[in-house]
């Protein structure tokens, strides 16, 4: 907010007001009201908004080299005088602007493309500076589309040195969007720092900034910015790194808390229903299994809500640990839902709750989609009565229609396939219940830290019972025939394979398509291609397909055609990546392995494995970039997934193992994974160390903290 006494005119603020933090981006006369909307784009609406969008990277133009000492690929400063301006066309029409610019020890050509408008920028003799790559012609050192800036005369006549916000310094590189240069997002930035930085306080307490040899919060913003070197950079990223971790800690901490003093179910963990369950298991438990269990029991038997997730590998043992919940909960007289994100998984929980709960005579119902009307009104009513103790369901239990007559228990199995106002809407559904959150993919310390860091994480660490070791080999696209041949060979046998293709419009290193219509379509014309190619090549051999906009009922189908050896090939999408149990398939190949991050991979390669017989993973891959290489050689070195988390982390941040539609992560513009892990650490354990003495940030010189806790966090209700 713009503070009282100030006073717009025409839409700017006067030069007697002055700006805050809070103030609109357009009242700074470097942006304006028509310029704004640009801003926008960006998320940009505020001088707050503008000093936090921090540099992509900086660019070191502090020294000028000769130009006769480039390199070609070299991204170089160079000074030096204009000795000729001339423009042509070029056989493709294209019109081409030639500066050419020459120091003591040699001549550059510059080249700017189709704006013969700029040829009034360079008068010949003026001394101009350029930044950008150089490129050996034969002879000739050319630059394309270089920044430039113009010498003054009265410098260049005195020979000094020129600095600028954007040459001779160490220079900030934002990120853009069309029609916004960053000339002028770095002249924003400058401004807006000039008019506010008198002003700016520190809201970190300066004992918690000197233990950890911090800068202050003015430098840190400043350097961010317009370093004075490459090294201060990185104190400022630091600076600004635990701020943003430090704050999400407390947001975290406080709204822990809170859910803590919430009213919740105190369940009967021990009793007769508990017992004779655990007594007709017709198998052991595992340790972790029962670490796990007793981690629950001891939440849902206190007062409060439980809010546990539970993580471990595909056939680790959740679904049982799961179980035991449920009937916790139903022997409590509640009733209890499992949340699967798909009909395949829904389905497969269903079956193995009702197996697991028969020999106790507790009865489950399952809600998809594609349940008919009258099937459908029959189970709302067995649910609103409370006749249904436990239900299964996809998205469908999220209808306002299904209601509960006692809800206690909620489970949610791969929760980051659901948005938050989903996963918010199913507890709704009950008073306060207890919610356990299953996942088949570990999390990384770091980022389970920050993603469930109101939640208590129970562990099963030990591999899946009965799971034979899967082989994984790598081969690129030349050695396809070899792949035929064994998968052949495996056939024969009388196994079964998997066939995995990736999104035709997924390129490597690309960032996926925001239209998740068009990709599922391009995923569809993907994989029918590949199924025609290997219809051909196994045309001795029953080959199946199977992708997400098949309906359910075809769905089905073929899953069950595949389970009864009907099929011997099955090609798919990602679609198989959870939910699919086929003993006796012993093949997965995965073309274009290099466009899949590791954890699918290692999902992908989960499906087999599964039975009695040896098993194996082929990656056809001709990886083009060293981070792809690096997954490939993980996913060949290690069956470990958590050291496959973590490496997925380090080299892909977060968003492959939470998924595109993950909603619940938060918007850290500081931290960098593979180099910020332990501020998180550091961050949790002063905000800790904080909230025990003050567990609301209510004493007085916590306010400012505070204010800036909510102002970062807001989705984390209740901080301010």
């Amino acid at each position: 907010m713009i503070r009282a006494g100030a006073s717009i005119v025409k839409g700017k603020v006067t030069a007697a007001a002055a700006l805050t933090l809070d103030t609109p981006v357009q009242h700074l006369k470097q942006v304006g009201t028509r310029r704004s909307s640009l801003y926008q784009r960006l998320g940009i609406a505020t001088v707050r908004d503008l000093l936090y969008h921090f540099p992509k990277r900086h660019e070191d133009r502090r020294a000028f080299l000769p130009i006769a000492q480039l390199q070609s690929g070299q991204k170089a400063t160079v000074r030096g005088l204009i000795s000729s301006v001339s423009m042509f066309r070029a056989k493709t029409g294209t019109v081409i602007l030639q500066v050419v610019v020459k120091d003591a020890s040699g001549t550059l050509v510059a080249l700017w493309f189709n704006q013969p408008y700029m040829r009034r920028w360079f008068p010949i003799g003026s001394e101009i500076i350029l930044y950008g790559t150089a490129e050996w012609m034969g002879r000739k050192v050319q630059m394309a589309v270089p920044e430039f800036e113009m010498v003054p005369k009265e410098t260049a006549a005195s020979g000094a040195a020129h600095r600028s916000l954007h040459m001779g310094r160490v220079v900030p590189v934002y990120p853009a969007t069309s029609g916004l240069h960053q000339r002028e997002l770095r002249t924003a930035v400058a401004a807006a720092l000039k008019a506010v930085l008198p002003s700016l306080g520190d809201s970190l307490p300066a004992e918690i900034r000197e233990r950890l040899g911090l800068l202050e919060f003015p430098k840190a913003i400043t350097r961010i910015h317009f370093p004075p070197g490459p090294e201060a950079v990185t104190t400022a990223q630091e600076r600004l790194t635990f701020d943003e971790l430090f704050c999400f800690q407390l947001a975290l901490g406080m709204r822990r808390k809170r859910l803590q003093a919430r009213p919740g179910i105190a369940h009967e963990v021990q009793g007769d229903l508990v017992e004779r369950w655990r007594k007709q298991l017709p198998f052991e438990l595992t340790a972790g299994q029962v670490k796990a269990m007793e981690e629950i029991a001891q939440d849902m038997a206190a007062p409060r809500p439980m809010h546990r997730l539970l993580q471990g590998e595909v056939g680790s043992g959740k679904t049982v640990v799961a179980t035991y919940a449920v009937v916790v909960a139903v022997q409590s007289g509640f009733q209890a839902v499992v949340l699967a994100p798909t009909e395949v998984l829904a389905r497969q929980h269903a079956l193995s709750l009702s197996q697991l709960l028969a020999p106790i005579d507790v009865a489950v119902g399952l809600l998809t989609s594609s349940l008919e009307e009258p099937a459908r009104k029959q189970l709302a009513e067995e649910l609103r009565k409370g006749n249904l103790p436990v239900l299964v369901g996809t998205h469908a239990v999220l209808e306002p229609w299904v209601s509960f007559q006692k809800l206690g228990l909620v489970v949610i199995d791969e929760q980051q396939k659901f948005g938050v106002d989903q996963r918010n809407a199913i507890v709704a559904k009950g008073d306060h219940p207890d919610v356990l959150i299953l996942t088949a993919t570990p999390i990384p310390r770091t980022l389970s830290l920050t993603l469930y860091g109101e939640m208590d994480i129970s562990t099963i660490t030990e591999k899946p019972a009965g799971r034979q070791a899967v082989k994984t080999l790598w081969m690129d696209s030349t050695r396809r025939e070899e792949v035929f041949a064994f998968v052949k060979s495996e056939l024969d046998a009388g196994r079964q394979a998997y066939v995995v293709c990736p999104r035709i419009g997924d390129q490597e290193g690309k960032k996926p398509k925001k239209d998740l219509f068009a990709e599922e379509a391009a995923a569809v014309q993907s994989v029918v291609k590949l199924f025609e190619e290997y219809k051909t090549i196994f045309s001795s051999y029953r080959v199946g397909l199977l992708h997400g906009r098949m309906n359910a009922a075809e769905q089905r189908k073929m899953f069950a055609a595949f389970k009864q050896k009907e099929i011997q090939v099955l090609v798919a999408t990602q679609v198989i990546e959870v939910g699919v149990d086929v003993p006796n398939a012993t093949v997965m190949v995965i073309e274009g392995a290099e466009r899949f991050g590791l954890a699918q991979l290692h999902q992908l390669r989960g499906r087999v494995g599964r039975g009695q017989h040896e098993s194996a993973c082929i990656l056809i891959s001709d990886p083009k970039s060293t981070t792809s290489l690096e997954r490939l050689q993980t996913m060949v070195e290690t069956s470990d997934a958590f050291k496959i988390a973590e490496e997925d982390l380090r080299l892909r941040g977060p968003g492959e193992l939470l998924g595109k539609r993950q909603a619940g992560l938060p918007d850290l513009k500081c931290l960098q994974w593979a180099t910020h892990g332990p501020w998180l650490e550091i961050a949790k354990r002063e905000a800790e160390d904080l909230l025990s003495r003050d567990s609301q940030l209510t004493e007085p010189g916590a306010a400012a903290l505070k204010k800036e806790t909510a102002l970062r966090f807001p989705q984390l209700a209740g901080c301010a």
